[in-house]
């Protein structure tokens, strides 16, 4: 069989879409070549080309898989900058709120600070005038 007759026609491997090209499969023959695996591999002439392209489809398919990895990872890589980013703004917009527990004396300094007179309160009636005051101002975690 002529050498003309056992190429593969122009365009053959570009209609499949991740393909790797007729100059990638004769890359690759000569890879195999330089390794010292003979032209022929000891088969019959219609399967020698049938194993390159197989060969070839294979290589195409891992190089696609590779792709296709490092697209993931790299979506992966920017979901994590978001989350991190957003963790630090709410940091920072945590850190910025100013509640009256936060304060040096806390809620209740202020609460007495507020009326003198609550300090000489006896202390279940000034925890009562504190529990409502909380009430008041929106302090309780059930503001029922």
């Amino acid at each position: 069989m002529p050498a003309a007759d056992r190429r593969v026609r122009p365009g053959f491997f570009s209609d499949f879409p991740g393909d790797i090209g007729i100059r990638s499969c004769a890359v690759i023959f000569e890879l195999l070549k330089m390794a010292g695996v003979p032209h022929d591999w000891g088969m019959s002439e219609p399967v020698a080309p049938t194993v390159m392209v197989l060969l070839c489809v294979a290589v195409g398919l891992l190089m696609w898989l590779l792709a296709l990895l490092f697209g993931v990872s790299r979506r992966l890589w920017r979901m994590e900058k978001r989350m991190a980013e957003a963790s630090v703004r709410e940091e920072a917009e945590l850190a910025a709120q100013t509640l009256p527990d936060s304060s040096v004396g806390g809620a209740f300094e202020t609460f007495l600070n507020e009326d003198s007179t609550r300090r000489y309160l006896p202390k279940s009636e000034k925890f009562a005038a504190y529990r409502r005051w909380r009430q008041e101002n929106g302090l309780n975690w059930s503001n029922s």
